[in-house]
């Protein structure tokens, strides 16, 4: 049953004083939703490419081609988490070069201040990029598409994805993505909640094996 056959069933099964309880009933839905819908180990992703301003055009084909790729997404590098794990992964980079892999971080509103700033207090080896229109995202399945999110606020009669913080970008707080050379996924970490964080040493046993050790 697709999202808009769901919501209109349960939106059938309420009346106008049932309004609260339809609210609840829906929201409990899209938290499902948002846990099925992210991408899985042992799923395939598609190829994307993106803008940065100093490195140009970056393809994760070309990068696959070299090496296992680590995308991570940050949900906004004003949160102090986000920035620990930047440097997590930073001190990871012995292990990421054993198997020659490259590594990307993904994140919005990444303007040059705050670019330039991440650049005076902080040695980051890797790429961190504005997705700006949250398109990589919505591949990962960590961002609800446009015509899905108006879908949910019109099936509910709530701004129910925009009053939990979703619209426009990512739904959890950070996501840590493996990928091998056949684009298939070889680690995947989501965290769904704000005092939840992805720890970029849990993915170094994946990493290990990939390079044969």
């Amino acid at each position: 049953m697709s999202l808009r056959e769901t919501l209109a069933a349960l939106y059938g099964n309420y009346d106008a004083r049932q309004l609260a309880e339809r609210y609840a009933a829906a929201a409990k839905l899209i938290a499902e939703e948002e846990r099925r819908r992210v991408r899985q180990v042992g799923e395939r992703i598609p190829s994307f490419e993106i803008d940065h301003p100093e490195e140009g055009r970056i393809s994760s084909a070309e990068l696959l081609s070299k090496g296992p790729l680590i995308v991570n997404f940050y949900r906004g590098l004003w949160c102090s988490y986000c920035q620990r794990d930047l440097l997590g992964v930073e001190e990871a980079f012995p292990d990421i070069r054993k198997v020659n892999a490259s590594v990307i971080a993904l994140t919005r509103d990444l303007n040059q201040e705050v670019r330039t700033k991440l650049q005076e207090t902080t040695e980051i080896s890797f790429p961190i990029i504005d997705d700006t229109e949250g398109l990589i995202a919505e591949q990962f399945g960590l961002r609800w598409s446009v015509r899905d999110a108006d879908l949910i606020d019109t099936a509910t009669g709530a701004n129910l994805v925009t009053m939990r913080g979703t619209r426009p970008w990512i739904i959890p707080m950070q996501a840590r993505y493996l990928i091998q050379q056949d684009s298939v996924i070889a680690f995947a970490n989501v965290a769904f909640d704000y005092d939840q964080r992805t720890e970029p040493a849990a993915m170094l046993p994946a990493l290990a094996r990939l390079g044969g050790s």
